[in-house]
């Protein structure tokens, strides 16, 4: 059995209960019950199945087919003949028709009338709106719309406090602290939800630093678009227990004979403004399997105008503490970019887990060296910016250029955040209240087209009975300076360095445990990109 037996009866909670979703998983429409018998039905996937090339070749993804009823919006259909809801393919199945005569039962509850539904966000911007006007065009909201209203930033305590008390002031159904443009971390996300759960109100996280029992104890209130902490904390753990531990750190070329040893690196309270952040979970992980990894702190967050001295005698203590591989853990993926400089000489591997794939935040490293950065990440391996949902989304706005900017590389969290909000809601169906809302989303059917897939890798996304947390999944890459990503190299760019994946970009989960072999990282780091098959034969033995 594997080792990551608690993570399996973790997230399995509830899976009996999705068993009755595999009768209508073929079909598009999940509410023909509520709709008159005399509508036309969607048609069923791979009915009428159109031939657009996938995104990173023809530089668009595929445009919406509208599909014809009563009261209809714009759905997508994908080259496999997949529906969904959005040209995100995160997005759930299409539902495109509701009788309008029906009506929607006004005002089910707070924050919610016969014509809007208040979502609260910390900022409202033009990027911001456009993706919300484009939920309202293409999601199934009953007649309603949504409306933004603003709430301010969730990024200190004050503030967060502040977050919570507008949110109850103002009467919204659901909020998120998720803001397009730099992201600014979320004081604490688990006082957070728990307030908003206290007020009665939708709470939409999209930072990996939550916990997941935080999400599952607080009724249909808190959910989350990204890998709880302490589930990325034993996604690292196995990692390490079954593919690098008692193996030479052979992804640093300063280390590479020598015998590993495992530091964690997490942000101190003083850069959380307080908050503790716990890496428990790893900790405890790791002593089963007999590694004692001491922990370090560091203070300066990317944001930091500047860098606190503290951090440099910190990883020079790393160093003499003959640390050779760091279990790095941020808020702030691109935190890491600012740690590389005050490295100094000291040239660790690195592995991270929880944030975006590393690649996308790192600096270029001094010539002669090569560095080992292992990325688990519970979302998909960075593509072309402006071929993102959001980006086409606002392509042709009239945006000043820090809008376009905030559109092209800060747009996605948001639009997941809103995209989940709207799922839940549609899901619901037209009594709409916290309660119908959670109905929804754990028995909504997300089709997932091409996840794990060339060219995007996407991650499975879909809400279980009990389980919260939209992302189903994580991909392992390690990050490859000999080598440039060919989809960016092909738009002109020059920047080294390509996360290369395992198996090709293969996503595990409860049912599809890590390889057990080192060997699997070693061939990605010798240039075998943009992946390499997952060995299968000796998947349960360990090496050496």
């Amino acid at each position: 059995m594997s080792s990551r037996s608690t993570l399996v009866a973790a997230i399995t909670l509830g899976a009996v209960a999705m068993l009755s979703l595999s009768a209508i998983a073929s079909a598009v429409d999940l509410d023909a019950a509520r709709r008159p018998s005399d509508l036309p039905a969607l048609p069923a996937q791979g009915e009428g199945r159109l031939t657009w090339p996938p995104a990173a070749t023809a530089g668009t993804p595929p445009q919406p087919r509208r599909v014809p009823g009563t009261a209809s919006v714009d759905c997508y259909q994908w080259p496999d003949g997949t529906w969904t809801q959005t040209g995100q393919r995160t997005s759930p199945a299409c539902q495109a028709t509701w009788d309008f005569a029906a009506g929607n039962g006004g005002a089910t509850s707070t924050g919610v009338d016969g014509g809007t539904i208040k979502i609260g966000v910390a900022k409202i911007d033009p990027v911001a709106q456009a993706l919300t006007d484009a939920v309202n065009q293409h999601y199934q909201l009953y007649g309603r719309a949504l409306q933004l209203v603003e709430l301010g930033p969730a990024n200190t305590p004050v503030a967060q406090a502040a977050f919570v008390a507008n949110a109850r002031a103002q009467g919204v159904f659901a909020a998120t602290p998720t803001a397009v443009g730099y992201p600014t971390p979320v004081a604490n996300p688990d006082a957070l939800v728990s307030q908003l759960a206290t007020a009665e109100i939708i709470g939409v996280l999209t930072e990996p630093v939550h916990r997941a029992d935080t999400l599952t104890s607080l009724g249909p209130y808190p959910w989350s678009t990204r890998e709880p902490l302490d589930r990325s904390q034993r996604w690292m753990g196995e990692l390490v227990c079954e593919m690098l531990a008692h193996h030479p750190a052979e992804f640093s070329t300063q280390t590479e004979d020598q015998p590993r040893k495992f530091g964690i690196l997490a942000p101190s309270a003083t850069a959380l403004a307080g908050v503790e952040y716990s890496t428990d979970t790893l900790s405890t992980y790791l002593d089963g399997c007999g590694i004692a990894a001491k922990r370090y702190e560091f203070t300066t967050l990317a944001a930091s105008p500047q860098a606190d001295p503290r951090d440099e005698a910190t990883y020079a203590q790393m160093r003499a503490d003959g640390i050779t591989t760091v279990l790095y853990f941020t808020v702030a993926p691109s935190t890491l970019s600012r740690a590389q400089a005050q490295f100094g000489s000291y040239r660790p591997e690195i592995i991270t887990a929880g944030t975006r794939p590393a690649g996308s935040w790192l600096l270029p490293p001094p010539k002669g060296t090569r560095q080992g950065i292992i990325s688990i990440t519970d979302q998909s391996p960075a593509k072309l910016p402006e071929l993102t949902w959001g980006a086409q989304v606002v392509r042709d706005r009239d945006l000043d250029d820090q809008d376009r900017y905030n559109a092209l590389n800060y747009a996605d969290e948001f639009a997941d955040a809103i995209g989940l909000i709207a799922a839940g809601i549609q899901g619901a169906g037209p009594d709409l209240t916290p309660e119908s809302f959670r109905a929804g989303l754990e028995t909504s059917y997300f089709p997932n087209p091409g996840a794990g897939q060339r060219p995007d890798f996407q991650a499975h996304v879909g809400l279980q009975v009990g389980d919260h947390v939209a992302v189903r999944d994580v991909a392992v890459g390690i990050w490859n300076y000999d080598t440039r990503d060919p989809v960016r190299a092909a738009q002109g760019s020059e920047l080294p360095g390509h996360l290369c994946l395992v198996g090709g970009g293969t996503r595990f989960d409860a049912d599809t445990p890590l390889p057990r072999q080192s060997a699997v990282l070693r061939e990605l780091q010798t240039g075998q990109c943009p992946g390499t098959a997952v060995p299968s034969a000796n998947n349960d033995q360990g090496e050496g």
